[in-house]
């Protein structure tokens, strides 16, 4: 992978966490306005395409699950990926 794509992908994780901790309906809808990523989007790069996510959460895989299950379980473990 060259760095760029790493680069890239860090960017878009950092955005995804931002849209993942906002709880605010407004914040929400400024930081989707921002990054051109929806919550929804957020929520799936973490839990599908990190190895933690993948790890973490078998059961949301491939958009399995409710959206707000899907956050709330995020949320949840949310100290864990930090330290991952």
């Amino acid at each position: 992978m060259s760095t760029s794509f790493l680069e890239e992908w860090g960017a878009q994780l950092e955005k995804a966490e931002a849209l993942v901790l906002a709880t605010d309906p407004a914040e929400i809808a400024e930081l989707e306005a921002q990054f051109g990523l929806s919550q929804l989007i957020a929520v799936a790069h973490i839990i599908e395409s990190t190895d933690w996510g993948v790890e973490t959460f078998p059961q949301f895989q491939n958009g399995a699950g409710a959206f707000g299950d899907r956050l709330e379980a995020l949320r949840t473990h949310w100290d864990n990926w930090k330290r991952a």
